[in-house]
């Protein structure tokens, strides 16, 4: 509620004043709102009965309604201050809301995440590694498993966003990013802390909180969203050689998306024959 109401202040001053992106916030919700609503289609048991019906979907359009409209007031509040201290973060995103989908930046920028994202997804998918979690839902059924990929691409857009709002805040308070990212990732640590965890557990949490303070900083966040995506995919769903097993679907599902999401990148980030680690025009 804190955030809610310091946010709502910010999207207001920033409204008033006239200078933030309310176009790019609104898309941002609007396909959140759509994904949760294909959702609806996908994971619930629909069972024909009109009444029923119309209690679930109005109960998946207030939760879709609410959340992408907490979307838009971050997005509203945050993105003036972002593009001050970190210009270039929302440049390849600037592009993808613009329709340049082809855009060698944006390609690569997906590419960065994906790859970054598959690391980090396959330390903590090692033997013995209590980070890994399968999720039930993903072996449960095919629409299931769809539902849970739908999912993870919006948890990538919420934690991209909602981890750029600490940092943005450590930012201001100290005026130097190198200083607010080393705070970034031990507060990240202490939050996500469990008594289970092992020595390597804790170096695998440090590591990918300094690595998205580093993606925020160098490629912005389509890089972000992209490694939360392809990252999630690796941890939540599971993986065998034996394509014959009966819970081989939801493995092979994910990892055709990672690799349609990675070839994308691949693809546009060579097509005008630019470097992948080149600077930004």
């Amino acid at each position: 509620l804190v955030l809610l109401g310091v946010a709502g202040v910010l999207a207001f001053r920033n409204l008033r004043l006239r200078r933030c992106d309310t176009r790019g916030a609104t898309r941002y919700a609007i396909y959140y709102l759509a994904i949760e609503m294909l959702l609806w289609v996908v994971a619930v048991h629909h069972t024909g009965d009109l009444l029923a019906e119309a209690i679930v979907a109005g109960n998946y359009a207030a939760h879709a309604v609410g959340a992408a409209f907490r979307l838009w007031l971050y997005y509203v509040a945050m993105e003036p201050y972002v593009r001050r201290l970190w210009p270039d973060l929302f440049i390849s995103w600037s592009r993808v809301l613009n329709g340049q989908l082809g855009d060698p930046l944006v390609g690569r920028d997906v590419l960065v995440g994906c790859l970054t994202g598959v690391i980090f997804g396959l330390m903590t998918s090692w033997p013995g590694m209590v980070l890994y979690r399968v999720d039930p839902d993903t072996i449960s059924s095919g629409s299931a498993a769809v539902a849970r990929l739908l999912h993870a691409q919006q948890i990538a857009m919420l934690f991209a966003l909602y981890q750029l709002a600490p940092l943005l805040v450590l930012r201001v308070i100290f005026r130097n990013t190198m200083l607010a990212g080393f705070v970034f990732v031990i507060l990240y640590v202490i939050i996500m802390a469990r008594p289970e965890w092992s020595w390597d557990a804790y170096a695998v949490n440090v590591g990918w909180a300094a690595v998205m303070v580093f993606l925020y900083v160098r490629f912005g966040l389509i890089a972000v969203m992209a490694t939360w995506l392809s990252g999630l995919l690796l941890f939540r769903f599971p993986f065998t050689t034996d394509f014959s097993a009966w819970y081989a679907q939801g493995g092979l599902l994910a990892l055709a998306t990672i690799l349609l999401v990675a070839g994308y990148g691949f693809y546009t980030s060579t097509l005008a024959g630019q470097n992948l680690l080149s600077q930004r025009e």
